[in-house]
This record gives C-alpha cells, sequence and structure tokens, in this order.
C-alpha cells in the first residue's frame, strides 16, 4: 500500500520577502523506522534524520540563492510501517510566525516505500 499522505494546510508554493526579513522554519517529526532528507536546488542538505536537529530556519547566513524562485524537496524512505510530520511555517522578521504553509504527515502502513514532497518559494528581494 502506498505512503498516506494528509495535509492541512498544504501550499504547494510560498512568496517569502527577505527584503522584509522574513524566513521559513522547517521541522519534522518522525519514527525511527522512517529516513529523510530535505534538500535545496543544489543538492545541499537543509534537514536530515542524519543529523540530531529536526528543526531549521531557511535561509541562514549566505543562502539566499541568486534566482527568484527555488524548490526544497523532502525525500521519505519508509524501512516498515511508520510515520513522519512535516511543518513548515513562515516568520517575520522578529521570528513570529505569520502563517502555516504546510502540515503534512505521511503514513506507510506496511512494508518499504519512498515518498517526496516539494515546496516552491518565489523569493523577493526589495521592499
Amino acid at each position: 500500500m502506498p505512503v498516506q499522505r494528509s495535509c492541512d494546510p498544504d501550499a504547494n508554493a510560498v512568496r517569502l520577502n527577505l527584503a522584509a526579513g522574513q524566513q521559513l522554519r522547517y521541522t519534522v517529526k518522525h519514527d525511527d523506522s522512517v529516513t529523510f532528507t530535505l534538500r535545496d536546488p543544489t543538492g545541499n542538505v537543509l534537514l536530515s534524520s542524519d543529523s540530531p536537529a529536526r528543526d531549521r530556519i531557511w535561509p541562514g547566513d549566505a543562502e539566499v540563492p541568486d534566482q527568484g524562485s527555488v524548490t526544497h524537496t523532502l525525500g521519505m524512505q519508509f524501512g516498515e510501517a511508520g510515520e513522519l510530520r512535516w511543518t513548515v511555517e513562515q516568520l517575520d522578521d522578529g521570528g513570529a510566525v505569520i502563517r502555516v504553509v504546510k502540515d503534512c504527515t505521511y503514513r506507510n502502513p506496511s512494508g518499504t516505500d519512498d515518498h517526496f514532497d516539494t515546496l516552491r518559494l518565489f523569493l523577493r528581494r526589495q521592499a
């Protein structure tokens, strides 16, 4: 049986005003049977089950890409039955939540399976 996906909300894209200091907070919670990697378009790892951190603010110093839009991809590998929750929050320049962009739970009822999800970012650099 394929991975079951349940999201509320589930934005496919977000406009991020870098000039106003906006950032995203990525948070992942997962069962031990699930491995994951969140990557930027150049392949850099933003979050991974191989490291102890399970949340991350983006962009950090020197992480603002030259492009006007980028895609971040979350790859999941279920070794057996398990669950992973991915939350993305848009933050203002003081770190307060403007809105929840994505709050998704992925469940694998049995067996091994892979699953991918993405978030497209449209970046504004000028006020």
